[in-house]
């Protein structure tokens, strides 16, 4: 993926990914079903956030997270015994 072209000396056009907050170099490993929203920044809005490292641009990712709104279990049950000799 090339956001600012080509450099003309160096092979390193990679932009800086960057998945919920933390900067990495390989989202090979990342489910596209788990991506909840991507965001393009490029320019001085990059480089004022990560520096020299966003001179490529930077691509954000947010992930799907999970609720927290903990586990529920909920249970009914009836028990009998016949007893057929009285």
């Amino acid at each position: 993926m090339r956001i600012r072209g080509f450099a003309s000396f160096s092979g390193a056009n990679d932009p800086l990914y960057v998945v919920d907050g933390v900067p990495t170099q390989d989202i090979s490993t990342l489910n596209p079903n788990d991506i909840e929203n991507i965001s393009v920044l490029k320019d001085a809005g990059a480089a004022s956030i990560y520096g020299s490292r966003a001179s490529n641009g930077v691509i954000l990712i947010t992930t799907k997270q999970g609720s927290n709104s903990g586990v529920k279990v909920s249970y009914d049950a009836f028990v009998g015994v016949q007893d057929p000799g009285s």
